[in-house]
Protein backbone atom coordinates (compact mmCIF):
# COMPACT_ATOMS: atom_id res chain seq x y z
CA UNK A 1 0.00 0.00 0.00
CA UNK A 2 1.24 3.14 -1.34
CA UNK A 3 1.46 5.98 1.01
CA UNK A 4 1.14 3.94 4.39
CA UNK A 5 4.37 4.35 6.61
CA UNK A 6 4.80 1.66 9.72
CA UNK A 7 2.99 2.52 12.98
CA UNK A 8 -0.51 3.09 11.22
CA UNK A 9 0.35 6.44 9.64
CA UNK A 10 -0.13 8.10 6.10
CA UNK A 11 2.69 9.80 5.09
CA UNK A 12 2.12 13.40 5.79
CA UNK A 13 -0.55 12.98 8.64
CA UNK A 14 0.37 14.42 11.81
CA UNK A 15 -1.63 13.41 15.05
CA UNK A 16 -1.96 11.10 17.92
CA UNK A 17 -2.54 7.22 17.88
CA UNK A 18 -5.61 5.96 19.50
CA UNK A 19 -3.70 4.04 22.25
CA UNK A 20 -1.43 7.19 22.86
CA UNK A 21 -4.64 9.14 23.45
CA UNK A 22 -5.95 6.49 26.01
CA UNK A 23 -2.82 5.97 27.25
CA UNK A 24 -2.53 10.10 28.22
CA UNK A 25 -5.84 9.89 29.72
CA UNK A 26 -5.49 7.21 32.07
CA UNK A 27 -2.15 8.94 33.16
CA UNK A 28 -4.03 12.58 33.55
CA UNK A 29 -7.23 10.70 34.99
CA UNK A 30 -4.61 9.02 37.65
CA UNK A 31 -3.28 12.69 38.77
CA UNK A 32 -6.67 14.18 39.22
CA UNK A 33 -8.07 11.37 41.15
CA UNK A 34 -4.79 11.96 43.44
CA UNK A 35 -5.00 15.66 43.56
CA UNK A 36 -8.95 15.82 44.48
CA UNK A 37 -7.87 13.03 46.91
CA UNK A 38 -5.22 14.92 48.69
CA UNK A 39 -7.53 18.09 48.58
CA UNK A 40 -10.16 16.22 50.32
CA UNK A 41 -7.74 14.43 53.16
CA UNK A 42 -6.62 18.18 53.43
CA UNK A 43 -10.58 19.59 54.41
CA UNK A 44 -10.91 16.80 56.26
CA UNK A 45 -7.55 16.84 58.50
CA UNK A 46 -8.29 20.54 59.28
CA UNK A 47 -12.44 20.24 60.08
CA UNK A 48 -11.51 17.91 62.96
CA UNK A 49 -8.23 20.26 64.04
CA UNK A 50 -10.99 22.95 63.96
CA UNK A 51 -13.50 20.95 66.27
CA UNK A 52 -10.64 19.78 68.28
CA UNK A 53 -9.45 23.44 69.32
CA UNK A 54 -12.93 24.65 69.72
CA UNK A 55 -13.91 21.57 72.41
CA UNK A 56 -10.96 22.22 74.13
CA UNK A 57 -11.64 26.23 74.06
CA UNK A 58 -15.00 25.53 75.56
CA UNK A 59 -14.19 23.15 78.37
CA UNK A 60 -11.60 25.31 79.41
CA UNK A 61 -14.42 28.26 79.78
CA UNK A 62 -16.68 25.90 81.52
CA UNK A 63 -13.70 25.00 83.93
CA UNK A 64 -13.28 28.59 84.55
CA UNK A 65 -16.73 28.96 85.37
CA UNK A 66 -16.88 26.07 88.03
CA UNK A 67 -13.97 27.49 89.44
CA UNK A 68 -15.53 31.06 89.75
CA UNK A 69 -15.82 32.47 93.18
CA UNK A 70 -19.77 33.67 92.85
CA UNK A 71 -20.57 29.54 92.11
CA UNK A 72 -19.98 28.46 95.72
CA UNK A 73 -17.84 25.91 97.41
CA UNK A 74 -19.20 22.75 97.78
CA UNK A 75 -17.60 21.18 100.69
CA UNK A 76 -17.20 17.01 99.95
CA UNK A 77 -19.44 16.82 97.19
CA UNK A 78 -18.91 14.42 94.58
CA UNK A 79 -19.14 14.74 90.66
CA UNK A 80 -22.77 13.62 90.44
CA UNK A 81 -24.11 16.30 92.99
CA UNK A 82 -21.85 18.76 91.86
CA UNK A 83 -22.71 18.60 88.42
CA UNK A 84 -26.43 18.84 89.69
CA UNK A 85 -25.69 21.81 91.74
CA UNK A 86 -23.80 23.69 88.78
CA UNK A 87 -26.73 22.74 86.39
CA UNK A 88 -28.60 24.86 89.04
CA UNK A 89 -26.81 27.72 89.01
CA UNK A 90 -28.27 30.78 87.65
CA UNK A 91 -24.78 32.15 86.35
CA UNK A 92 -23.71 29.04 84.92
CA UNK A 93 -22.03 28.64 81.21
CA UNK A 94 -24.01 27.50 79.11
CA UNK A 95 -22.93 25.21 76.01
CA UNK A 96 -22.94 25.63 72.71
CA UNK A 97 -25.80 23.42 71.46
CA UNK A 98 -25.30 19.96 71.37
CA UNK A 99 -21.93 20.08 73.37
CA UNK A 100 -22.03 17.64 76.40
CA UNK A 101 -20.25 18.17 79.41
CA UNK A 102 -19.68 16.06 82.51
CA UNK A 103 -17.63 16.56 85.57
CA UNK A 104 -15.48 13.26 85.56
CA UNK A 105 -14.13 13.02 88.95
CA UNK A 106 -13.01 15.68 92.00
CA UNK A 107 -10.78 15.00 94.23
CA UNK A 108 -10.59 16.90 98.00
CA UNK A 109 -6.89 18.78 99.66
CA UNK A 110 -6.35 16.83 102.61
CA UNK A 111 -2.99 18.40 104.21
CA UNK A 112 -2.80 15.55 106.62
CA UNK A 113 -3.17 12.61 104.92
CA UNK A 114 -1.70 10.31 107.73
CA UNK A 115 0.27 8.65 105.77
CA UNK A 116 3.80 9.48 107.92
CA UNK A 117 4.62 12.52 105.42
CA UNK A 118 2.88 15.85 106.70
CA UNK A 119 2.67 17.38 103.02
CA UNK A 120 -0.79 16.77 101.83
CA UNK A 121 -2.18 15.50 98.89
CA UNK A 122 -5.87 15.23 96.59
CA UNK A 123 -7.47 12.29 97.54
CA UNK A 124 -10.69 10.70 96.14
CA UNK A 125 -12.77 9.98 98.86
CA UNK A 126 -13.54 12.50 100.88
CA UNK A 127 -15.54 12.27 104.48
CA UNK A 128 -14.22 8.75 105.03
CA UNK A 129 -11.52 9.32 107.26
CA UNK A 130 -9.94 12.50 104.93
CA UNK A 131 -10.93 15.57 104.92
CA UNK A 132 -11.84 18.87 102.44
CA UNK A 133 -8.73 21.59 103.32
CA UNK A 134 -10.42 23.99 100.63
CA UNK A 135 -9.45 22.74 97.54
CA UNK A 136 -10.81 20.07 94.82
CA UNK A 137 -9.27 19.28 91.55
CA UNK A 138 -11.98 18.67 89.32
CA UNK A 139 -11.77 16.60 86.01
CA UNK A 140 -14.09 17.82 83.55
CA UNK A 141 -15.17 16.43 79.81
CA UNK A 142 -16.74 17.99 77.14
CA UNK A 143 -17.73 16.15 74.02
CA UNK A 144 -18.54 18.01 70.74
CA UNK A 145 -21.46 17.20 68.27
CA UNK A 146 -21.54 13.97 66.94
CA UNK A 147 -18.42 12.59 68.82
CA UNK A 148 -16.12 14.52 66.77
CA UNK A 149 -13.59 15.81 69.28
CA UNK A 150 -13.77 16.04 73.27
CA UNK A 151 -11.34 17.49 75.38
CA UNK A 152 -10.38 16.97 78.94
CA UNK A 153 -9.25 19.62 81.54
CA UNK A 154 -8.10 19.38 84.87
CA UNK A 155 -9.18 22.56 87.13
CA UNK A 156 -8.93 23.37 91.17
CA UNK A 157 -10.96 25.49 92.77
CA UNK A 158 -10.32 26.66 96.17
CA UNK A 159 -12.00 27.70 99.04
CA UNK A 160 -12.16 31.38 99.92
CA UNK A 161 -13.12 31.02 103.38
CA UNK A 162 -10.32 28.00 104.56
CA UNK A 163 -7.88 28.44 106.61
CA UNK A 164 -4.07 27.54 105.97
CA UNK A 165 -2.47 24.89 108.08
Amino acid sequence: MAGWRSGGRRSGEAGFTLAEILVALIILSTAVIALISAAFTLTVGADVQRKTSEVESIAVTWGESIIDESFGYQECLGPALYQVAYDNWAERYVLPDFYEAEIVDVDYWDRDINDGVNDGEFVQDCGLGYDDDGSQRFQLRVTAPDSNGSAVVTVVKNNPDATGG
